[in-house]
């Protein structure tokens, strides 16, 4: 089963290519302003319904997915009529056909969230014997994923109105996006908002006399070297333990039998939409790294995981994912 399979997902993106195809024959005015506008929440409509999809053995997150899928396609709606209402879409038939369409995948997606609602069932590779051990540890005051997630049910409303948004700048890691919004006081303003395009994961290898290893690499955006625990970036729509087991590979060598997720968190939650996660990685196998170009210099220190939390608590690691991921695993362990 893939995302493919969906029927939501095929009728949305037969709309995000014919929405693309009118959205190039508008006049240019409008190719650059309410075109890309309309471009960009069809496909929205889309990729959520991917990420949701591999997210799905957490019910509250595949939940939100699909609701932001709604949202947007709500969005596009929008975008539609104002071209239509403005006549630079003037092929009426051409409006009707696209509307009645985008109303159709409405419904399709509400019946989708009712579906998901009412049952759940998580993916197959997760009881497949050759994968690794993989726990969630709700025991020491973590959340399990379903209440980590507000309930699309509940009485809290985002008093928060989005007006119009335009995209300031693109590329393969991130999207800003500045939004004209209207606040929570209701007075009018603008929220400039980054996108991540991969979920970070970091990872917290444990061998049995609690040794555990970190990474050293100069990370350029705050010109200094930084001591922190293996992380790297998992792709939105791809299994986040899949991603997180490569990137454990990739900077440290070390392959994994047991594997525990400890952590959920929004690193900074302000401004932008990213969104980590931490492993314990325990009962190890050691081999090579596979560094990447640009961790090309990355150092390995092997040191016992008590002092790894020392340097947390003298202000030498500052790494939001390593400070996290340290200090939770003392406290699972007790040491």
């Amino acid at each position: 089963m893939s995302y493919r399979n969906l029927e939501v997902w095929k009728l949305a993106r037969e709309l995000t290519i014919e929405i693309h195809e009118m959205s190039l024959r508008l006049p240019d005015i409008e190719k650059y302003e309410e075109g890309q506008q309309i471009r960009r929440s069809i496909k929205t409509v889309r990729s959520t319904l991917v990420e949701g999809y591999g997210r799905r053995q957490y019910k509250a997150d595949y939940i939100k997915f699909i609701i932001y899928a709604l949202s947007s396609n709500d969005e596009t709606i929008d975008h539609l009529d104002i071209l239509f209402e403005t006549k630079s879409l003037k092929d009426e038939a051409l409006y009707l056909s696209l509307k009645k369409k985008l109303e159709i995948l409405g419904k399709k997606l509400n019946n989708f969230l009712q579906a998901i609602q009412s049952q759940h069932q998580p993916p197959d590779y997760l009881n497949k014997a050759h994968k690794p051990t993989m726990t969630y540890l709700s025991d020491f005051g973590m959340q399990n994923p379903e209440s980590s997630i507000q309930h699309p049910a509940s009485n809290y409303q985002n008093p928060w109105k989005n007006l119009s948004s335009s995209e300031k700048y693109d590329n393969t890691w991130i999207n800003v996006t500045e939004y004209k919004v209207l606040n929570p006081a209701g007075k009018p303003g603008i929220y400039g908002k980054v996108h991540f395009k991969n979920k970070a994961i970091g990872i917290i290898a444990l061998d049995k006399e609690n040794n555990t290893w970190l990474v050293g690499q100069w990370r350029y955006p705050l010109n200094e070297w930084s001591w922190e625990i293996p992380e790297g970036g998992g792709p939105l729509g791809k299994d986040v333990l899949e991603s997180a087991q490569r990137e454990l590979k990739e900077e440290t060598g070390i392959t994994a039998k047991k594997w525990s997720l400890i952590q959920r968190a929004h690193l900074s939650n302000s401004v932008s939409d990213e969104e980590g996660f931490i492993y314990l990685a325990e009962e190890l196998t050691f081999g090579d790294t596979e560094l990447e170009d640009s961790e090309a210099g990355m150092k390995l220190w092997k040191l016992p995981l008590t002092e790894a939390v020392q340097l947390v608590l003298d202000g030498k690691i500052t790494d939001s994912l390593s400070v996290m991921g340290l200090l939770k695993v003392t406290k699972m362990k007790d040491l």
